[in-house]
């Protein structure tokens, strides 16, 4: 009798397990991964190289969505529409958790309520690049080119409010110099554009433009970052030239508030055990991009702390919300 109850017991014990991963995930079936920007861009780049990684680590398949335009907030709200189950993640940037509130007058939701951080996944510095036919190739020789012929330069980014938009207008302010801005659906489009020499410069990352800067399709003038990059030995940062500016993107996974808790620590510790693995960490340091694994505390702590810092940033440099 008592061996019977001691065989029962350790069976429960074993059950248990399996059932409350059956309570995280009921259900076989895809989890989206909704990325704001169309291919070929940073994001797209680091959702599509994580998702068969995460596929092994939560055991479900993983299907990246891309929903460009608006800057971020078309996927956003094709998040928000998905059901608060874990079956829909986001590839989260600063834009819509941190700027947008600032700069769009007319948003359907509110990032700080409607949006969970869950773990942040990279940060990546801004790039100053330019079309071969700049006649610059530092950023002293940039800033001259640009005030002697102020408005001329037309830069690119991935959307306006996108983080290559504000670091552009941000730099501009920091050495007074007036560039034209032309927005895309994304930095994959934006990039096309500069190698075509259709505009002259972007704020952007090396993860974007790797292929084009090997091939001298496109040159890389600063990195704004406190360091150089080490895939990128021989291009300066800013600080070096005597200009005190950094500018990075973060990305990171999130998904909507109301999601159980349980689902969220399992999400946030399967991404964290993929990022912990070397050659993911390799890959994203031959891209330019510094790999990161952070709690959800953690990440939400740096949303909350850009939001503020942003905020006040946008409102000196003088961009109006639209």
């Amino acid at each position: 009798m008592v061996k019977s109850a001691l065989l029962a017991a350790a069976a429960l014990q074993l059950v248990i397990p399996v059932c409350a991963l059956a309570t995280e995930f009921p259900h076989q079936q895809p989890i989206t991964l909704i990325v704001g920007f169309g291919p070929g861009g940073s994001t797209d780049i680091i959702a599509r190289f994580l998702a068969p990684k995460l596929k092994a680590a939560l055991g479900q398949t993983i299907v990246v969505d891309n929903r460009p335009g608006a800057s971020g907030i078309i996927a956003t709200e094709a998040m928000l529409r998905a059901p608060a189950d874990g079956y829909t993640l986001f590839a989260c940037t600063n834009g819509v958790l941190t700027t947008h509130k600032y700069l769009f007058k007319q948003l359907k939701f509110d990032a700080a309520k409607d949006i969970l951080p869950v773990t942040q996944i990279a940060s990546v510095p801004y790039v100053l690049l330019a079309h071969p036919s700049v006649p610059a190739n530092t950023p002293a020789e940039f800033v001259a080119l640009a005030k002697k012929e102020p408005g001329k330069i037309m830069y690119g980014s991935a959307g306006v409010g996108s983080a290559g938009h504000l670091a552009a207008e941000m730099f501009s302010s920091k050495v007074g110099i007036n560039m034209n801005h032309v927005p895309y659906k994304g930095s994959g489009q934006a990039m096309s554009d500069l190698v075509a020499g259709t505009i002259n410069v972007a704020f952007d990352q090396q993860s974007t433009v790797a292929g084009f800067l090997a091939g001298d399709r496109l040159k890389a003038i600063a990195v704004a970052s406190k360091e150089r990059l080490p895939s990128l030995p021989k291009v300066p940062t800013f600080n070096e030239a005597g200009i005190a500016f950094e500018a990075a993107s973060w990305t990171g996974i999130c998904i909507r508030s109301g999601t159980p808790a349980p689902i969220v620590d399992k999400i946030s510790r399967a991404v964290r055990e993929v990022m912990a693995q070397q050659d993911v960490r390799k890959r994203f340091e031959e891209l330019g991009i510094q790999p990161k694994s952070t709690t959800p505390q953690e990440f939400q702590t740096l949303v909350a702390n850009d939001r503020d810092r942003m905020g006040k940033a946008i409102t000196a440099i003088g961009i109006r919300p639209e």
